[in-house]
């Protein structure tokens, strides 16, 4: 939870500071995209060859070499002086934070019993939520405080640092302890098309919705900045809870999958986001805007540790980095692709058009999982 939570620490922080980069570097849309998707293409692209060399040479090592490399790169942006020194930094930052969420899934899911997998990765996920919670008071704060965003990127990247150290110290010798091997198939093979057919279908459904919550997350503070006249710590600030409500969702939804079953929650998580999205278009400033943010984000992160999970109970424990980093690969590219596709449009047709479509498509897609009667 500690590692988890200062990863996003530094990893975090572009969002809720990208008011004040548009400011600085007088950046269009389409520029701002670009800076999340320079992380997020990074971070997609190494997925696998790490995940790969994490399963051969220890998960520990790998998620250890993450840590340190984010917190450096993270020091390494704060010293950036014009646009594509931030953007060379970001992409660093991308293939050193590759090495964490499907290393540390795959490692947290062979220390637990299929029968406490879903609760214990939704515990892991508090760390992370809990760090969207304070991340954007804390960058934005540090930054009024210094006088720029630059130390903000600096100071929160030092945590990290913290982490990685204390995790090789302590969970020395503790990798490979699976208390039950419980997977969907026989023996150790991998049967790819036994995985597409079992759960192929349903985590489709996940990446498309993906690929929607991530193309309106990347714009959110901008939006609320544009479209409600937020000032640049409210936006932070309101981004910040949308994630941080995670702290109750992840446990709440890991803990229910190990009851009900990893399909139910994951399916409760996809059919209520499209309404919940669409009431966030059409909310003014108060109470229902909050409301839509954070029943929104209740959902997404309800979701996350049952998707895990279900992956989890299917492939045989030494490849599980692997395929739960093929997963990663697949939402982190096609959303870091989309987005500044999504950007440009934005500058073309304005905010609040492409912010009401999307929520469509989310609700479209809604609905097609709810008319579906077999899954």
């Amino acid at each position: 939870m500690l590692s988890h939570l200062s990863h996003h620490l530094c990893t975090g922080v572009l969002v809720p500071l990208l008011p004040m980069l548009r400011q600085d570097f007088q950046l269009s849309y389409f520029r701002a995209g670009l800076l999340t998707s320079s992380f997020s293409i990074a971070y997609g692209l190494a997925q696998l060859p790490v995940a790969i060399i994490a399963d051969k040479i220890g998960k520990r090592t790998i998620i250890t070499l993450g840590l340190l490399g984010v917190s450096l790169s993270g020091v390494v942006a704060g010293f950036t002086r014009n646009y594509d020194q931030l953007l060379m930094s970001l992409i660093l930052m991308g293939l050193f934070g590759s090495s964490y969420h499907a290393p540390s899934s795959s490692f947290l899911s062979q220390s637990f019993s299929q029968e406490k997998r879903g609760q214990m990765l939704g515990l892991h996920f508090v760390g992370g939520n809990f760090s969207f919670v304070i991340t954007p008071f804390l960058a934005v704060l540090v930054a009024r405080l210094a006088g720029s965003w630059r130390f903000a990127f600096s100071v929160l990247a030092l945590p990290a640092l913290v982490a990685g150290l204390l995790l090789w110290a302590t969970v020395r010798g503790r990798e490979g302890t699976e208390t039950k091997v419980t997977s969907g198939f026989l023996g150790d093979g991998l049967a790819w098309r036994d995985i597409l057919r079992a759960v192929g279908l349903l985590l489709g459904v996940v990446l498309l919705l993906r690929l929607i919550t991530f193309s309106i997350f990347s714009y959110l503070p901008l939006y609320l900045v544009d479209k409600h006249g937020v000032s640049f710590e409210q936006a932070g600030l309101m981004t910040g809870m949308m994630i941080g409500v995670g702290i109750v969702g992840s446990p709440l939804g890991g803990a229910l999958s190990d009851r009900i079953g990893r399909q139910k929650v994951i399916l409760i998580s996809v059919i209520s986001a499209g309404p919940f999205l669409y009431l966030f278009t059409l909310a003014p400033l108060g109470f229902w805007l909050l409301a839509a943010l954070m029943l929104h984000g209740l959902t997404m992160s309800f979701r996350m540790p049952a998707v895990e999970s279900l992956i989890a109970d299917f492939v045989p424990g030494q490849r599980r980095a692997t395929v739960l980093a093929a997963y990663y690969f697949l939402s982190q590219e096609t959303a870091s692709v989309i987005t500044p596709v999504v950007g440009h449009l934005i500058d073309i047709q304005g905010m609040d058009p492409v912010f009401r479509g999307l929520a469509l498509m989310a609700c479209v897609l809604s609905v097609m999982v709810l008319v579906r009667k077999r899954w």
